[in-house]
């Protein structure tokens, strides 16, 4: 489906901040609230918009994000279907992907010490050693996720960028927890149902809200869109540079970048990671070479694949 300059400029609103309502966005967009709320309709009942979720900080909450690749081999279609459903029923998984290129899987676990990653992956190690080849663990410690390519030029100034990253931990209680599940995979949830559901009083909800976002729990709200459905496939790009200085000129080119949408931290992998959404592989292709010619000479080396398809998000860790 291709976008007209309203819905463009519609999904780039939400994608700053799902949780603002119709009527602040009609004004934004110098609409009625009547054609946004037709719009809204419209998108999600082909698919486009396919529901919303709040950015949530699992590293301000104590967990650690473990990101592991596999390469597979002796497998058949069933055995890789076995594996991939291993991973995707595991409560510590947040996201399983398939991927095309160097690797065939990748995973993200959440989890609260090294103690239980070790127990997890050698559970999976020992059922599934002899189709696994060279597998890559790394530890992530941070990403930027900026907004989606239609919508950096749009919002300008204005777009928020999701800064997750480690930091030190703050204790929330019961109800924080329930408030976080309730809201993690449904952003724009209403906040009278959000406190029917929890037995508060809206404003009481609504002061939770703000004190999870004062202390970077929260860090915004998205919708999920089926990004296929507009053209567009997730790329990832991994850079090992000459130096650290290199880092931050490539960090700040990212941000400014239209079609990069997130960078990812880690240790133990590359020393930047870019994810890319391009509308067809050759314009991926003149993104890289864009890259390396902005920073040639910086550039030690570098490898991209392609997520084909994503079979698990999980929006909050609980």
């Amino acid at each position: 489906m291709e976008l007209d300059t309203l819905n463009s400029r519609l999904l780039a609103e939400l994608d700053n901040n799902a949780r603002q309502s119709n009527s602040k966005i009609a004004k934004k967009l110098r609409v009625g609230k009547n054609v946004i709320n037709y719009r809204i309709n419209n998108l999600e009942k082909a698919g486009i918009i396919q529901g919303y979720y709040t950015v949530i900080d699992a590293y301000r909450l104590g967990y650690s994000a473990y990101r592991i690749y596999l390469k597979l081999q002796y497998t058949s279609p069933r055995k890789e279907a076995e594996i991939v459903d291993y991973l995707v029923k595991l409560p510590q998984t947040r996201w399983v992907v398939f991927i095309k290129g160097k690797f065939n899987i990748g995973a993200v676990f959440l989890v609260r010490n090294q103690a239980e990653l070790v127990d997890l992956w050698s559970k999976f190690d020992k059922k599934y050693h002899e189709y696994i080849y060279e597998p890559q663990i790394c530890i992530s410690y941070g990403l930027e996720r900026y907004r989606l390519p239609f919508a950096k030029e749009y919002l300008k100034e204005r777009a928020n960028t999701d800064l997750v990253q480690i930091g030190g931990r703050v204790n929330i209680d019961s109800k924080d927890v329930e408030l976080l599940r309730l809201i993690s995979g449904n952003g724009r949830i209403p906040l009278l149902e959000i406190a029917t559901k929890l037995r508060l009083t809206p404003t009481t909800v609504q002061y939770r809200l703000r004190q999870l976002m004062k202390k970077r729990i929260i860090l915004g709200f998205r919708p999920i869109l089926n990004m296929e459905k507009l053209g567009y496939t997730l790329y990832k790009i991994d850079f090992n540079l000459r130096n650290s200085e290199a880092y931050e000129k490539i960090k700040n080119f990212a941000q400014e970048h239209g079609d990069i949408f997130c960078l990812v931290k880690t240790v133990g992998w590359a020393d930047v990671e870019l994810e890319v959404y391009a509308k067809n592989t050759q314009k991926f292709y003149e993104i890289v070479e864009d890259i390396r010619k902005r920073f040639d000479g910086v550039i030690r080396d570098y490898n991209f694949f392609m997520y084909s398809k994503i079979i698990k998000f999980r929006y909050t860790p609980f």
